[in-house]
């Protein structure tokens, strides 16, 4: 299977590539059943998951595990078994969506599929982060940062990730120095989802540290990206980060603007 419309995705735009892989799974669907269609469910799954479509993209991470154990597609098996793992904690509350993280790393690492690995590490890190607390999230991301330099990737995603745990864990020089470090990598590609991983923390710490100003220059170009691209985890912190930064700028109206914003969002649990 080729993979559609991938490059969407890595904009922060999956929703623009729904109607073709949409396609390309109705076509896979009239022939028997085979590996290719297995990852086209994941691949839905997932981009469910970045759009904030989680009753959905449970559908397809259930689809795709049934075919993928009977096609023995071992890779499209630990991927689509991050993805139920992730929709379990999200919709649920069910902690053990946190075994099918770790038995999807698990297998991924003895597959070596590359692809599979690297958001096996990031799912279980940011889950940890949130069931376990940020020390646990932390040495996980650590632990793939440190897997994927071994293997010659940049592993930004992952970086830019690791500033929640080290804010929350009051690591705010690191905070800044790694989003600094995401961003200048992230200008280069024209400001995609890393910018949102990294921006909401650095503008909040600017803010708290006396330099609103700065806080709310760094958010208020991203904001209406971070609408476009309407990942949840995403558009949260960019709504709150813009939020303290005009608050701490003096701009009541523009508070509770954003604030309204952020109450008045559909769920992605619907």
């Amino acid at each position: 299977l080729e993979v559609v419309g991938v490059d969407e995705v890595l904009r922060g735009d999956p929703e623009a590539s729904r109607t073709p892989l949409s396609e390309a799974i109705a076509v896979l669907e009239t022939r028997p059943a085979s590996r290719e269609l297995a990852e086209a469910y994941a691949e839905m799954a997932g981009r469910d998951l970045l759009a904030g479509r989680m009753v959905s993209g449970r559908g397809w991470a259930d689809k795709a595990l049934a075919l993928a154990d009977s096609a023995g597609a071992r890779d499209v098996y630990a991927r689509a078994l991050q993805f139920r793992g992730t929709f379990r904690i999200a919709l649920d509350g069910d902690e053990g969506g946190l075994q099918d993280l770790r038995d999807a790393l698990t297998l991924a690492l003895e597959t070596g599929e590359l692809a599979v690995i690297e958001p096996g590490y990031d799912n279980l890190a940011d889950f940890l982060h949130d069931v376990e607390g940020p020390e646990a999230g932390y040495a996980m991301y650590r632990e793939g940062i440190e897997f994927l330099h071994r293997r010659g990737g940049a592993a930004l995603w992952e970086r830019g990730e690791s500033t929640w745990p080290l804010y929350a864990l009051g690591r705010w020089d690191d905070v800044l120095r790694v989003a600094d470090e995401v961003l200048e990598a992230d200008r280069q590609a024209g400001m995609t989802q890393l910018t949102g991983l990294v921006a909401p923390e650095k503008a909040r710490i600017l803010t708290y540290r006396g330099r609103p100003e700065e806080g709310r220059a760094l958010m208020e170009p991203f904001l209406p990206r971070a609408r476009e691209i309407r990942d949840p985890q995403i558009l949260v912190r960019s709504l709150v980060a813009g939020a303290v930064a005009a608050l701490g700028c003096g701009d009541r109206a523009g508070t509770v603007a954003l604030m309204h914003e952020l109450v008045t969002m559909p769920s992605p649990f619907d």
